[in-house]
């Protein structure tokens, strides 16, 4: 396993963590209130739930070797 391989790994796992959890990071952080508060309760769980698909998808692409790291 690469360097590259691990790393997308990695942030694949923390990603679907983030996501089981999403919820609960909205009420325990203070960026997860304050996004509440702005953007209101659905509007900031919907945009919580695209950063961590996206870095989700990022994960998986680095891990496939479509995305390479800067060397």
């Amino acid at each position: 396993m690469t360097q590259q391989s691990f790393m997308g790994l990695a942030i694949v796992v923390l990603s679907m963590i983030g996501l089981l959890f999403t919820p609960k990071f909205l009420l325990a952080s203070h960026m997860g209130r304050k996004l509440k508060a702005r953007v209101g309760d659905a509007r900031a769980l919907r945009i919580a739930r695209v950063i961590l698909i996206t870095s989700l998808l990022f994960g998986v692409c680095l891990a496939m070797g479509l995305i390479n790291p800067r060397r």
